[in-house]
């Protein structure tokens, strides 16, 4: 059997995309060049039969934009860092007559800097969270052309981020890490699970990061109401 060449071992970068528009572009090729029908592209990229075609349906009707339109080199109009701003901010004062105090003071009251910082800060915050809900949720691979299924899909991806957030926030240690860390390290322990008449007790197996959970903020005991108030705890090995 001949030996796998260099070229083959760095194959998986095209047969198993991890970047969103690369995935979509290897699928709709697959489809359009190679002929596979929408099952097969789909199964061979992560993608449900329906999901690769809405995924179609979108490039034929010019709803889909894989690659970024060709622009002239040079700085994208309006997306001057923030100190450029500020020091446009600072030449608009000058030619005002204030002085270098006076500038000062308008920019502390005006909180140039600051908004623009807490600004982007905030827009990236959320292009992570948004990342993360498609790599671990698969968001863009939704089960269905109805928008109800749809809708269903997306409530159930924001909410298991949500939940998957607040775990995370009472993990020393795991406030930054990602759901799949969390998923492989935590939420795959087995264990075993006990009902009583007024308690459900769910006792995880030792494994090598059972004491993080000892150590985390997380309730013994917790009410359910709408379980017929019985009480779900939580037993670590």
């Amino acid at each position: 059997m001949p030996a796998k060449s260099a070229q083959h071992d760095e194959a998986s970068a095209f047969t198993a995309p991890e970047q969103v528009n690369h995935r979509r572009y290897e699928a709709l090729r697959a489809f359009f060049v190679d002929g596979l029908s929408h099952a097969e592209a789909g199964d061979r990229f992560g993608y449900t039969r329906w999901a690769m075609i809405n995924l179609v349906r979108d490039y034929r009707n010019g709803k889909l934009t894989l690659f970024t339109p060709p622009r002239k080199p040079g700085r994208v109009p309006g997306s001057a860092p923030a100190k450029d701003r500020v020091r446009g901010r600072v030449i608009e004062l000058r030619r005002e007559g204030l002085s270098t105090y006076e500038i000062s003071a308008r920019l502390a009251a005006e909180h140039t800097a600051k908004t623009l910082i807490t600004h982007y800060a905030r827009r990236m915050t959320i292009e992570q969270r948004l990342a993360e809900i498609i790599q671990a949720f698969h968001a863009d691979a939704l089960s269905s052309a109805v928008n109800l299924n749809v809708d269903l899909d997306i409530m159930l991806c924001v909410l298991a981020q949500a939940l998957i957030a607040a775990l995370r926030a009472r993990l020393p240690g795991y406030a930054t890490v990602t759901p799949d860390v969390l998923q492989r390290r935590f939420l795959e322990t087995p264990g075993t699970i006990t009902t009583s008449a007024d308690t459900i007790t769910v006792r995880l197996d030792r494994r090598a990061y059972s004491p993080v959970l000892r150590k985390a903020d997380l309730p013994q005991d917790t009410p359910v109401p709408w379980w017929d108030n019985r009480t779900l705890r939580f037993e670590f090995s």
